[in-house]
């Protein structure tokens, strides 16, 4: 089990950053678990990363341990691309696509990206809807936002 400590959180205490298992990470502050990362290989052969955080600090955190452990490759991209934006069924028509579109788009536009491009599938009335809402364009049979 490897640990990390960062200062912030609910208390005053440092967050520690902790593996738990493999490709797998909590952030915990006072022993209450105030984020996860986790990781895992989908069937297609591509890994999936998924980091549940509510402070932006502790995200980094997850993000940067994760990235230590060979898990988050960083490249250079021309446009970024915007591969999943999930909610779990009971807590959708919440208005939480939309915030996490929001600031996965408010960390592109400050890192300089003025264009992202995603993939919607056509039947999913619910994603065409969120992503033309902030101004994407279809692109041929893809769907492109622009801004």
């Amino acid at each position: 089990m490897n640990t990390k400590p960062f200062t912030s959180g609910l208390s005053g205490n440092a967050v520690m950053i902790t593996r738990v298992a493999d490709r797998q990470w909590h952030a915990l502050d006072d022993d209450l678990v105030v984020g996860r990362g986790h990781a895992e290989h989908r069937p297609d052969g591509r890994l999936f990363v998924s980091i549940d955080a509510w402070r932006d600090a502790t995200f980094d955190r997850l993000a940067e341990a994760m990235l230590a452990g060979g898990l988050i490759r960083v490249v250079t991209v021309k446009r970024p691309r915007i591969g999943l934006v999930a909610v779990r069924a009971g807590e959708q028509r919440r208005g939480i696509a939309r915030a996490l579109l929001a600031h996965a788009l408010g960390t592109m536009h400050r890192s300089g990206f003025a264009a992202a491009w995603t993939e919607v599938q056509e039947p999913n009335r619910a994603a065409s809807a969120l992503f033309e809402g902030i101004g994407a364009r279809p692109m041929s049979s893809n769907l492109e936002l622009v801004r």
